[in-house]
């Protein structure tokens, strides 16, 4: 039951901004604002390596593989708004291969069998899907649709592997949630 209430709040804390719009806009366009919003906010509770930023001041570098829709409306979401004290900057990317310098990648499910080759190149990029199984797969995280609700599930095994660390505060909301009793 905690679970499902700290849910609730995260989920109202990251859709506030785009409450305004959702009488407006069919389940499409309010599920890519939800991710948006989502994907905006998680990235406030991820940590990367000291290493993973090349220079003080140097952007928060966001790649989208697919889900251009998404990716434009990320864009505009970002726009003055930082994440670490860090200018967001994002960039759609025509493969894998091509992500050689953001932190976070978004692979569309349309673009899922460009998860393997970003799995395999390593580094310190958080992965975020949108299909089920992805985890399996090596996403850190994936966005799920339940019950007409945009969830997501975390993987602190693939997180490990790419050095990244997860807040305690993410994973109690995540569908996956683990017991993080003190």
């Amino acid at each position: 039951m905690q679970a499902t209430f700290k849910l609730a709040i995260f989920l109202a804390i990251a859709l506030a901004p785009a409450a305004g719009h959702a009488q407006h806009e069919g389940p499409e366009a309010l599920e890519r604002r939800t991710k948006t919003a989502l994907l905006y906010r998680m990235f406030g509770y991820v940590e990367w390596p000291p290493d993973s930023h090349p220079r003080p001041g140097a952007p928060f570098v966001v790649g989208m593989l697919g889900a251009k829709a998404l990716a434009a409306e990320l864009e505009s979401y970002v726009v003055g708004r930082t994440v670490y004290n860090r200018p967001i900057v994002v960039h759609q990317l025509r493969d894998a291969e091509s992500a050689g310098n953001v932190h976070a990648l978004f692979i569309g499910r349309a673009e899922s069998t460009q998860l393997p080759v970003a799995v395999r190149a390593g580094g310190h990029v958080l992965l975020v899907t949108e299909w089920p199984g992805a985890l399996a797969q090596g996403s850190v995280i994936n966005f799920l649709t339940i019950e007409d609700q945009v969830r997501f599930e975390v993987s602190l095994d693939a997180a490990q592997q790419r050095q990244l660390s997860i807040s305690s505060r993410l994973l109690s909301v995540s569908q996956n949630a683990p017991d993080l009793k003190p």
